[in-house]
């Protein structure tokens, strides 16, 4: 099997300085933790955002299918659930499960295809686990809870998954 991808902010690389966009163009300016943090929000949205684009397109459409009423509010919660779990692997907060070093994954092409059914399908099932776990319950809050524990499993189980994409696609294309 190939090596894991290296990380995008491993600590040993990982810098204070970052770019921004002030009055007079980019500049380079030294960053705090909580600057690096809403950096690696806004770089995690995009990431999330963009390749569960298919799911939140399909999740709009849906009334209430299979009397699930708590479906778009499971699935803003497992999307928002992703994105800060992203944050919070891209920043360190916690290690990235799975593998040998801090930080997310590096968005070479293949992950980046990779992306987008792996994160349509954790949004699409966070929606409709967690909303029938809700609506069954007859409880909002626990569609919530249960949509954090879905986001949170698919996230710590993305760096395996990904090794194991790898893997196939050397085989495949020796």
């Amino acid at each position: 099997m190939s090596s894991p991808p290296k990380a995008v902010d491993d600590p040993e690389t990982r810098s204070d300085r970052r770019w921004t966009w002030g009055l007079h163009g980019p500049q380079m300016t030294e960053k705090n933790a909580y600057g690096r943090f809403l950096d690696d929000v806004v770089a995690a949205f995009a990431e999330v955002s963009i390749p569960g684009l298919p799911a939140l397109w399909f999740l709009m459409y849906q009334g209430q299918p299979f009397g699930i009423t708590d479906l778009k509010l499971a699935a803003l919660a497992t999307w928002t659930a992703m994105v800060l779990g992203v944050a919070a692997f891209r920043s360190g907060l916690f290690p990235t499960p799975g593998v040998g070093y801090d930080g997310w994954l590096a968005a070479t092409p293949s992950l980046l295809l990779f992306r987008v059914p792996y994160y349509s399908l954790t949004i699409v099932v966070g929606g409709f686990l967690a909303g029938a776990v809700g609506t069954v319950l007859d409880q909002p809050a626990l569609a919530v809870v249960a949509a954090l524990l879905v986001a949170g499993g698919g996230l710590a189980a993305f760096p395996r998954v990904t090794e194991y994409f790898e893997g196939w696609l050397a085989e495949w294309n020796p």
